[in-house]
């Protein structure tokens, strides 16, 4: 079962997890004809719902959430994209539900949403001492974590069941050897929140909501910092399929590409109307394709879009 899917693009491949076994296939994209093709697997990764991938001085750098074990786990891949080394294993605990991370490498800081736990764990990194835990985001339900270079702030979707789910928005500051997380805007959202991702075109938290007969995709309005925006509208889009967990923006703002958790309706995108002043008009679906299988999408797809035609 495919967990997550991550584009590396220096390289055009991708890093695809197993969220119930112990593979980590690789593969090569080829962005002028769309071509995947296989290039390697690795049998010594643990289950992974999530995979961050960090390009460094000597290869690369894999951190894995894996939700059933409750663990974090960091590896080293080598320059040449055929050796995987396994640096250290992080136990939250199995209730931790360990769900997603994402890398600050403005001051390496490594964020990791812990779904069972309520909170957001922030790690240090270094080559040196790996990753040391530093401090915490309490946050009820905390699935998905975005940390925004554009932006610089830090964002997460909420998983929840009682109560609404969430987008919410958090300003870093310094705070001696270690940082301070600011609330800095949120957005309610119906239950089971899952993915979230920016648009930076025209500036909004966009993410996803899986409730049964509310599943949506719904956006928070942003500054040009990043913080929420209380001048401009929030907006929903109904997906109109069950599940709706994966979610990408393309890089013109323009459409929506949702995974849903069903095989039987696969892949869904929206195309997205604004104005001048970057407030949302309309949507119209453009695109749905069926999964092959019936699983459908467990994790999602990481690959950038440039553009889509209807």
């Amino acid at each position: 079962e495919v967990g997550w899917i991550s584009y590396e693009k220096t390289t055009n491949s991708l890093f695809v997890a197993d969220a119930s076994g112990s593979t980590l296939q690789l593969f090569s994209h080829n962005d002028q004809t769309a071509a995947i093709t296989s290039k390697k697997t690795f049998t010594s990764s643990p289950e992974q719902v999530h995979l961050t991938v960090t390009a460094t001085s000597t290869g690369f750098n894999l951190f894995g959430s894996s939700y059933s074990r409750g663990e974090l786990s960091y590896y080293k891949m080598n320059q040449a994209l055929n050796q995987l080394t396994k640096v250290q294993v992080i136990s939250q605990g199995a209730s931790a539900n360990t769900h997603s991370s994402s890398f600050d490498s403005k001051r390496n800081l490594l964020y990791v949403a812990s779904l069972g736990l309520n909170k957001v764990f922030v790690y240090k990194y270094s080559d040196q001492d790996g990753l040391v835990a530093l401090t915490e985001i309490p946050l009820m339900g905390a699935r998905t974590v975005v940390y925004d270079s554009t932006y610089d702030k830090v964002y997460v979707a909420t998983e929840m069941y009682t109560g609404a789910s969430s987008i919410n928005v958090f300003s870093i500051a310094a705070s001696g050897s270690s940082y301070t997380y600011k609330a800095s805007g949120s957005l309610s959202m119906p239950f089971s929140g899952a993915d979230i991702k920016l648009n930076h075109k025209f500036n909004f938290a966009m993410a996803t909501a899986r409730e049964d007969g509310k599943e949506s995709i719904w956006a928070l309005p942003l500054t040009a910092s990043g913080v929420a925006d209380g001048s401009r509208q929030a907006f929903s889009i109904p997906v109109g399929y069950p599940m709706p967990r994966a979610l990408e923006i393309t890089e013109d703002g323009l459409y929506a590409v949702v995974g849903l958790n069903t095989g039987e309706q696969g892949i869904v995108a929206f195309k997205m109307n604004f104005n001048a002043q970057k407030n949302f008009v309309s949507s119209q679906k453009i695109f749905q394709q069926a999964s092959p299988t019936t699983w459908g999408y467990l994790g999602g797809t990481s690959i950038p879009i440039y553009g889509i035609s209807p």
